[in-house]
Formats: structure tokens, C-alpha cells, sequence
């Protein structure tokens, strides 16, 4: 296995990047108050963390390390993600029940989109054109357009949904 795998450290303020084929720390980044959510781009070229404590989405360059943008969320962000395209970040802010839509080349706020109670887990379908929202202080997943950066649909699964998943096809 090649590559790195990111570990979000939340009582530790700290991100931490295994060497995959050794399965080795290569390093820990200190100083992240609270990164409750670590998010490596599909390209490689960069990792979002979410930190609940100051409620600030970080992008941090993937080969050096260093910070390259920082960006204020709702309050208690809990994940992040990128779209396929690498173009928006979006965020989950369970405190206020919504998600932040982040354009990922400025790192300004380009949306925040009212979804249901304590959005959690999230994920961008395959094609980029929906980012589906499980809102662990409900019942129900949230949809949201990426075109217009509004929710189009709650669809009910169930009681305290924590996260969302693809399957390949």
C-alpha cells in the first residue's frame, strides 16, 4: 500500500500522517485546536480539517505541510468534504444546523445551507451534483444541490443517522 493516512487527533490539537507502506508516523502537525474531521483530496494535493473548538475549516498543502487557507464555519463543524471536481468544501456545523459550502481555491464561504438537526457525517455523490447530509440529531438525511447550494430533499432513514457511504457503482 502506498500513500499517507491522516488521523485526526481532537484531544490532542494535533494531525497525524502514517506512512502507508510502512505504516509509520511520519510526522504529527501540532497546534489544531480540536480537529475533530481530516479529509485528503481525491488528487492528493491537499487535506481539510475541521476544527470544533474555534469552528474553522483548515486546508493545509499535503507535500509541505504548512497551512494554505483558513475559513469560519457554522458553530461545532464536525465533517468536511470535498467534491470530485475540487472545487467546493462543505462542511457539517452541528451546533447550528447547517453546512457551510467553501469555494476551495479563494477559502471563502460561498453558502450556508439550513439541513436537519446536528448534521454529522456527509458525503458528495460520485458525479459532484449532490451532497447528502445524515443528521444525527434527527431521523432523517439531508440532500443538497450543488448547483444552487440549497437542500432539495430529507428523505427519513431512521432514528440519529451519523454518517453516509457510496458504493462504487
Amino acid at each position: 500500500m502506498t500513500g499517507t493516512v491522516w488521523v485526526a487527533n481532537e484531544d490532542g490539537a494535533s494531525l497525524t500522517a502514517i506512512d502507508a507502506a510502512s505504516n509509520k508516523v511520519a510526522t504529527t502537525l501540532t497546534g489544531l485546536k480540536s480537529p475533530h474531521n481530516v479529509q485528503a483530496t481525491a488528487d492528493g494535493e491537499s487535506v481539510w480539517a475541521v476544527s470544533g473548538s474555534t469552528s474553522m475549516a483548515i486546508k493545509l498543502d499535503a507535500s509541505t505541510l504548512a497551512v494554505t487557507g483558513m475559513v469560519a464555519t457554522g458553530a461545532m463543524p464536525a465533517h468536511v468534504v470535498i467534491t470530485p471536481d475540487l472545487t467546493t468544501s462543505y462542511t457539517t456545523n452541528n451546533a447550528d444546523d447547517t453546512v457551510t459550502a467553501v469555494n476551495a481555491s479563494t477559502m471563502q464561504s460561498v453558502a450556508t445551507i439550513p439541513v436537519g438537526t446536528g448534521p454529522h457525517g456527509l458525503r458528495p455523490s460520485p458525479d459532484g451534483k449532490w451532497i447528502y447530509v445524515a443528521n444525527i440529531g434527527g431521523t432523517i438525511l439531508g440532500v443538497v444541490d450543488t448547483a444552487t447550494n440549497s437542500q432539495v430533499a430529507e428523505i427519513e432513514v431512521g432514528a440519529a443517522p451519523a454518517q453516509v457511504a457510496f458504493s462504487p457503482d
